[in-house]
């Protein structure tokens, strides 16, 4: 995150791809654990936001399977 102070960061996660980190409610340290800092974001309050990108392949699987379905309905039916 070159050229983007912590202080941008956290006021504005979204804009660069943070979310709070879930385990420690963004304060950086969690009762949970023993450790002087959250072990999931490193005490930064923040963790990178999980992106899951589809692939053609996976439209071409999803349609495959409606098919299927759609076939098994009419035999059925």
């Amino acid at each position: 995150m070159q050229g983007v102070s912590t202080m941008e960061l956290m006021l504005n996660p979204e804009k660069y791809g943070y979310v709070e980190c879930k385990h420690c409610n963004g304060y950086g340290t969690s009762l949970k654990e023993d450790a002087p800092k959250c072990t999931v974001c490193g005490g930064l309050g923040l963790v990178k936001k999980l992106v899951m990108k589809r692939s053609p392949s996976d439209d071409a699987f999803w349609s495959d399977v409606y098919k299927t379905i759609q076939q098994k309905i009419k035999k059925e039916g």
